[in-house]
């Protein structure tokens, strides 16, 4: 009984087998909106007119929750903005300043 409580809290026994094709979709137009915005953001690196820069943001930023490679490269371009931020600032931060 206390299975079947929670099954119709959670919208019936199927509603665990609906959400799945629409992350799926998610999953799929993520990645290749993700793709196409670093392709771009590369190109725009060169050719004017394009924020290159921000571009390929975007793009890891959709990658990232997908892929380790975009989840480490963002994680390293926030560390250089921390460290960035710090100097500007001139607060040491962490241990540094211990």
């Amino acid at each position: 009984m206390v299975g079947e409580d929670s099954a119709r809290r959670r919208g019936g026994a199927d509603a665990s087998k609906a959400p799945r094709p629409v992350s799926l979709v998610w999953k799929t137009i993520s990645i290749v909106l993700g793709s196409l915005l670093l392709l771009v953001g590369l190109v725009g690196l060169v050719v004017p007119g394009i924020q290159g820069i921000l571009t390929i943001l975007a793009g890891l930023a959709l990658l990232s929750p997908h892929s380790r490679r975009a989840r480490k490269i963002m994680q390293w371009i926030k560390g250089l903005l921390t460290r960035g931020r710090r100097r500007r600032t001139g607060d040491p931060g962490g241990t540094e300043g211990a």
